[in-house]
């Protein structure tokens, strides 16, 4: 498969994520979780959709308190849209590369992360 190819897949199965990300966050109020319904305890994500709307409408604090992980998620998108943008520009596929390698250093961080949000959407009951 050329680096064209692999590009042009990779764009339009983000584009398709953010499409459908931004039309339940307008059009719902809840993403039902599954985790939530079959064991009666919230995921890690669960709250996301919440959080997000909050850091639309730049309440930072309220954010966080229904997911702490809206911010990285949110810094994670923007970093991958500055890289596909540069990766449309100078018709390259190194982003993946770029995620890959991000993700093999910060890998423990990551879980910990989760682990963390998971602790505390079971406090909060979110």
């Amino acid at each position: 498969m050329t680096n064209n190819k692999k590009l042009n897949i990779l764009i339009t199965i983000y584009l398709i994520f953010f499409i459908s990300l931004i039309t339940v966050l307008i059009f719902t109020n809840k993403i039902p979780c599954f985790i939530k319904y079959i064991f009666n305890i919230p995921c890690p994500f669960c709250g996301l959709t919440r959080a997000f709307k909050e850091l639309f409408k730049l309440n930072i604090p309220k954010a966080l308190y229904y997911n702490i992980l809206s911010i990285p998620l949110l810094a994670c998108f923007i970093y991958f849209w500055i890289l596909l943008i540069k990766d449309i520009i100078k018709k390259d596929s190194n982003s993946i590369n770029k995620l890959i390698n991000i993700f093999n250093k910060y890998w423990i961080l990551i879980v910990i992360l989760i682990i963390v949000a998971w602790i505390l959407n079971i406090i909060h009951g979110i």
